[in-house]
């Protein structure tokens, strides 16, 4: 099982394994042999999705996996028919937002993969520019007119 094994040591998180293949044949040789390694241990697979159906076609006889839109691991969404990640992130619209409500929304994005790291580092960078203009904590910052007439 040289390919499961490598999957089991390096795309193993908790108990969800997120892996992938180049081709449909090396995705179906990577998912028998995922099968059988786990047979060994005695152990079943009791989740399975992929983002082509003759892959999902494989197992329906021998597993009642249904297709579902979205899966989530690591607390990323993944849509498998699209094939995209997806995050989700509550904002509340505050008729006066604050630092605090700034750092709030920073800190709710969780992104173990550094997908999302131009996005967070433009939020740290405004984050940054309300430090150095000396917003406190409470104070709402929209329309502000700061130094030299620069506004946020």
């Amino acid at each position: 099982f040289p390919i499961a094994a490598s999957v089991l040591c390096n795309d193993f998180y908790m108990d969800d394994v997120l892996s992938g293949a180049n081709t449909l044949e090396a995705a179906k040789t990577l998912q028998h042999q995922f099968i059988d390694i786990l047979k060994t241990a005695q152990m079943s697979l009791h989740n399975w999705c992929g983002n082509t159906s003759e892959l999902i076609a494989t197992t329906e006889n021998e597993y009642d996996f249904s297709s579902t839109d979205e899966l989530k691991t690591l607390g990323i969404a993944w849509k498998a028919r699209t094939d995209c990640f997806t995050f989700k992130v509550k904002v509340e619209q505050n008729a006066h937002p604050t630092k605090r409500s700034v750092l709030s929304i920073i800190a709710r994005l969780f992104d173990p993969l550094g997908l999302l790291g131009p996005v967070i580092t433009k939020a740290k960078i405004f984050m940054q520019q309300l430090w150095l203009f000396k917003i406190d904590w409470s104070e709402s910052f929209l329309r502000k007119k700061l130094v030299n007439g620069k506004s946020l």
